[in-house]
């Protein structure tokens, strides 16, 4: 596979990546009720391959506090903080671990300040250079700095004030664009966990491009060279209007694009979801309208992609207080997650005018040969894959690949049961917002399925068997054999 078009990957939810869930950690006994207000302030130092980040805690309501960095991504062990010092209102103060990527104070007296460095170079983490992972790592270089979740060390344990403060120390004629502005040095983040599951840029040299799309303020921006074009910015428009047509404000006030151009090896590698933004990484110093002849379906494609996970889940962890926080789509549901997901992508372009019903099938027909070469024995089952999903790379792209195939014979069974009146994406307009903060579950999906079916396909376990056998097997505990696109009856 061309490592330019590789296909999209997700983006790993932070509470599998670290263990813990920010918002949820209960305050220590003792703690008063007013909440502490954090601040950042971040100042690139490019000679140093980092940036410098100096922090405000005020009135810590008790102690001991801990602090946190993710010391690992998934397999990979991170390097990324250094430097770090802390001191109170009376001296300096020496924090002590208990496990990597943890600070740990006592006797905190009155507003704590702390600072630390923020390792962009490649030695800072253990990752391939082509492992999409590339694209949520800190980068930074004379003209863009990048920041993800991963540039931040975090209170744990104490309650916070919703607004967390943020400020970037960069020269006066660069643009920083965050999900909650376009034009502003200082912005404040809606809580701690909208701020970790969010992605921030500042740069000289680009583009931004704001269009108002129903409720929602849509913010493109371009880090490397040259504009965005007015006809890609209309087709990327284009495709975010029919997937915001999902649910009419449903995807908040502001919704944010970084296009960055932070890819060091000079492969596009993917994108990942966050609360109210969407990050897709580009090879470094080449302009998007050199790209777009060959790679814009490519694009366009993604950021469909990543803004339905937007929708389906990664919105939900911005939800304000005492709203639970989401759960994300349990082990087994991975294939609906990704690739119901994919297959709506498609639909995206094809409904806006991008993507015409051939090329649909011929990427059908692609992700069959890409299932099979995953799993060239023909063994796995849906839920096979979805059980490896973090641990074993064939098996994650078994779950975008054959779970593409498999939403397509759902939408298929829908249009051909009801007249055309019923579709997947139908049924998934129906089931995301009743699911909005639970776990999407096989049983609750059953259950939703039920509801919205038609006869004879209500019953899911009857729809997903395996075809000419007697024996009705699960299609999740049993391969299963999809005729060919061209094969499938014409739609009503």
């Amino acid at each position: 596979m061309c490592a330019l078009f590789r296909l999209l990957f997700p983006a790993l939810p932070l509470f599998l990546l670290t263990g813990i869930r920010p918002d949820t950690i209960p305050s220590k006994q003792g703690c008063p009720d007013t909440p502490a207000r954090l601040a950042y302030t971040f100042r690139m130092d490019t000679t140093s391959a980092s940036v410098f980040v100096r922090g405000r805690l005020e009135t810590p309501p008790c102690t001991p506090l801990r602090f946190r960095h993710p010391a690992r991504l998934g397999p990979y062990p991170l390097q990324l903080i250094t430097d770090v010092s802390f001191r109170d209102e009376r001296r300096e103060l020496h924090p002590v671990s208990d496990g990597p990527g943890t600070w740990i104070l006592q006797d905190v007296h009155g507003t704590l300040h702390f600072s630390y460095r923020v390792r962009t170079d490649r030695d800072a983490h253990a990752l391939p250079e082509d492992n999409v992972w590339q694209s949520v790592m800190p980068y930074a270089d004379s003209s863009r700095l990048y920041l993800t979740r991963y540039a931040f060390l975090w209170p744990e344990g104490i309650p916070l004030h919703p607004a967390i403060s943020l400020t970037w120390d960069v020269p006066e004629e660069w643009t920083v664009v965050t999900p909650w502005s376009s034009d502003r040095r200082s912005v404040e983040a809606p809580g701690l966990y909208a701020l970790l599951k969010n992605y921030f840029v500042a740069f000289r040299t680009g583009d931004v491009q704001t269009r108002r799309i129903g409720q929602t303020n849509v913010t493109l921006a371009w880090t490397g060279p040259g504009t965005l074009a007015e006809p890609v910015a209309n087709q990327m428009m284009q495709v975010i209007r029919t997937v915001l047509d999902l649910e009419p404000g449903g995807f908040g006030t502001h919704l944010t694009f970084l296009l960055h151009d932070t890819s060091r090896r000079g492969i596009m590698t993917g994108g990942t979801a966050g609360a109210s933004s969407i990050q897709l990484q580009f090879p470094h110093g080449l302009p998007l309208t050199r790209m777009w002849p060959y790679a814009g379906e490519h694009i366009l494609r993604i950021m469909a992609h990543e803004l339905i996970h937007t929708w389906t889940y990664a919105r939900e962890q911005a939800l304000p207080h005492p709203a639970p926080l989401p759960v994300e789509w349990d082990t087994p549901m991975c294939w609906m997650r990704e690739g119901v997901t994919e297959y709506l992508a498609h639909l995206a372009l094809l409904d806006a005018g991008l993507l015409t019903p051939e090329a649909l099938s011929r990427n059908l027909q692609r992700m069959t040969r890409l299932a099979r070469g995953q799993d060239p024995e023909g063994a796995w089952t849906l839920q096979d894959a979805c059980e490896q999903y973090y641990d074993n790379p064939a098996a994650f792209y078994y779950t975008y690949y054959e779970g593409m195939r498999f939403a397509f014979y759902l939408d298929m069974a829908l249009r051909q049961h009801s007249n055309g009146h019923k579709t997947l994406r139908g049924f998934m307009q129906a089931f995301i917002p009743l699911h909005r903060g639970v776990e999407k579950s096989f049983p609750r999906f059953r259950s939703a399925w039920q509801a919205y079916a038609p006869a004879p396909i209500d019953s899911v376990e009857g729809l997903l068997a395996r075809q000419g056998n007697t024996d009705l097997t699960p299609y999740l505990r049993a391969p299963f054999a999809l005729p060919a696109p061209e094969s499938t009856p014409e739609q009503p």
